[in-house]
């Protein structure tokens, strides 16, 4: 069990195995803190639940790409409903201090990004934290560029969401706290490596191998 929003490294040969991503959101609302779980190892074998929970994943691999996307939304939501089932009730202890905090920080940047005044300053007000505090949390790179990045991911959401109804680039660009639509076309093609008008073309099934890279990196940061 690995919560994604604290470090993680995985060293491992060659498996074969299915990884389930839930979004944090979706395990708290029923009761389950991912943050206390992370890094533990869960015996499925040893649980009659958690055999139940592991045989209805692994049926839904098996015939995944026969489901159709009502199908598949339905076995999703049934997947969520049964994992936070299962791992309730397991945590072992608390999240040290600092994770705890650097996940308050993480919902707060996520709640704001559409705010143009979103800012290490107003973050480290409105949490009560002291900047050293707050720039420590999001070493190497920074904290402004992790907001950075979170924006842009949050706007290539938006673009792939709407390919069907295809959103103006500039109500993206304010919708995620950019201040005009040249800075958000240009941080988002140097991000990318594409404007963002080219991103459901350049996500599109039969994309490149350089613009898989580019949808790995935005699945791994959801």
């Amino acid at each position: 069990m690995f919560d994604l929003a604290q470090p993680v490294r995985i060293v491992a040969g060659a498996v074969d195995a299915t990884n389930v991503l839930i979004p944090r959101a979706l395990l708290e609302k029923q009761g389950c803190r991912p943050d206390a779980l992370h890094g533990r190892p869960l015996d499925h074998d040893g649980d009659p639940f958690g055999r139940l929970v592991h045989n209805f994943v692994a049926n839904v691999v098996a015939c995944g790409d026969r489901l159709d996307r009502r199908e598949a939304l339905a076995a999703a939501s049934a997947i969520t409903h049964l994992c936070a089932t299962w791992l309730r009730g397991r945590e072992a202890g608390s999240s040290p201090q600092h994770q705890d905090v650097r996940i308050r920080v993480r919902r707060f940047i996520e709640a704001e990004l559409g705010n143009p005044k979103l800012s290490p300053a107003l973050i480290a007000t409105r949490l009560g934290l002291s900047r050293s505090t707050l720039y420590r949390l999001f070493t190497p790179n920074g904290i402004v560029s992790y907001i950075r990045d979170r924006r842009l991911m949050h706007a290539m959401r938006m673009l792939i969401r709407d390919e069907a109804h295809p959103a103006r680039i500039a109500r993206i660009a304010y919708a995620v706290g950019f201040s005009d639509e040249r800075t958000f076309r240009r941080a988002f093609k140097r991000r990318f490596g594409f404007i963002p008008s080219d991103a459901a073309q350049r996500l599109s099934p039969g994309s490149s191998a350089e613009s898989l890279s580019v949808l790995q990196s935005w699945i791994e940061s959801l």
